[in-house]
């Protein structure tokens, strides 16, 4: 799966952590990927439904996620929650070179145009290197609430995208679910850089 297919996951709505529990069950976080610190899962269990590996002329190779092993490719996967009411998902693109790098570095994910009465919050930072965006996009017809980080240097472009079911939130409220989004962002930014983070707020939501 190279970036153009993860984008079509997300405008399509798709409809491990330290700790491996069983086979391809994580929890917590992943780690052990070249320039990122770790990658937080939210409270759950969470199925890896796939993890590739990306060329730099764009070509994928299936592979098998070892948590002990160190990964310095292009890469994608997917997990999928499967403790979850309805579909919860996680979608990662790591990339540092090739055809798909410099295809990122050229596009916003959350200036596309497609649904944008459904994007509930946008943040978009430049700088000379890269950029760095946040949004939020609130889908009833998926009862989903999805989160999307991207961010380019000149070393790695990183995608991260949460998609998450609004049954899981002990309460419906709008207000809440967004705040829960931006907490979850900040940690998720953190735990990027290596610096300490923690999803205990969630047990508030």
């Amino acid at each position: 799966m190279t970036v153009k297919k993860f984008l079509i996951y997300i405008f399509m709505t798709i409809s491990a952590s330290q700790y491996s529990l069983a086979g391809n069950i994580f929890s917590g976080s992943l780690s052990n990927f070249k320039g990122v610190g770790e990658i937080p899962l939210p409270s759950g269990e969470w199925e890896m439904k796939s993890f590739e590996k990306i060329s730099d002329a764009g070509n994928f190779t299936d592979l098998d996620y070892d948590s002990n092993n160190f990964y310095d490719d292009n890469l994608t996967f997917y997990l999928s929650k499967i403790d979850s009411i309805g579909l919860s998902a996680t979608t990662v693109n790591l990339i540092h070179s090739g055809t798909e790098f410099v295809f990122r570095k050229g596009f916003l994910i959350c200036n596309n145009d497609q649904q944008p009465e459904l994007n509930i919050y946008k943040d978009i930072n430049k700088s000379i290197d890269g950029f760095e965006e946040i949004c939020i996009w609130n889908n009833p017809d998926f009862n989903q609430v999805q989160l999307i980080y991207g961010k380019c240097t000149s070393y790695i472009c990183i995608d991260i995208s949460y998609f998450l079911n609004r049954d899981i939130f002990k309460s419906k409220d709008e207000s809440k679910i967004f705040e829960y989004s931006l907490l979850l962002a900040d940690n998720l930014k953190a735990a990027l850089n290596g610096d300490n983070y923690s999803l205990e707020f969630e047990n508030n939501f």
